[in-house]
């Protein structure tokens, strides 16, 4: 079982998780950090306007970084050489050992939308039941992290 603890360094609980399964790859994303969908449709008028690009993933990484496990458990965030206002993301999709695709299930939780964290964890609770995971605040949004892998079909229902 992986060892959680309060105020844990997001990346050392991502090193956890993936400690903690046979896994082959893992994939980082390098990307701008900008206004999200909410920030920037902040009435209900054009947000209703702008509906659909919500459903819209652009694109907008600079790299997509695919390292080893034993790599991954290994690095610092200073070797990624960020330009301003880069992040690396982590990305729920793995490649196992046995070459299977998996994902760590991920939700982001904006603050703009005014959810206590009461039904955050309800929220979480209602949709994996008797799951493990971690819930971590980045300063921008709440990040969940399962502590249970999804297939492909699963992750995808």
């Amino acid at each position: 079982m992986a060892n959680f603890y309060i105020d844990q360094p997001a990346l050392d609980v991502c090193k956890t998780l993936v400690d903690s399964y046979p896994i082959a790859k893992v994939r980082l994303i390098i990307h701008k950090v900008g206004l999200n969908w909410s920030q920037m449709y902040s009435t209900n008028s054009t947000r209703k306007q702008k509906f659909i690009e919500a459903y819209s993933h652009v694109k907008r990484f600079s790299r997509v970084i695919e390292i080893s496990q034993s790599e991954f458990l290994r690095t610092d965030l200073k070797e990624f050489q960020l330009s301003k206002n880069e992040v690396v993301s982590f990305c729920s999709l793995m490649v196992l050992s046995n070459g299977d695709k998996v994902h760590f299930p991920m939700m982001n939780f904006h603050p703009e939308n005014d959810f206590s964290l009461i039904e955050i964890i309800d929220a979480i609770t209602f949709l994996y039941p008797g799951m493990q995971g971690v819930l971590l605040n980045s300063g921008r949004f709440s990040h969940y992290y399962g502590n249970f892998l999804l297939s492909q079909s699963e992750w995808e229902a």
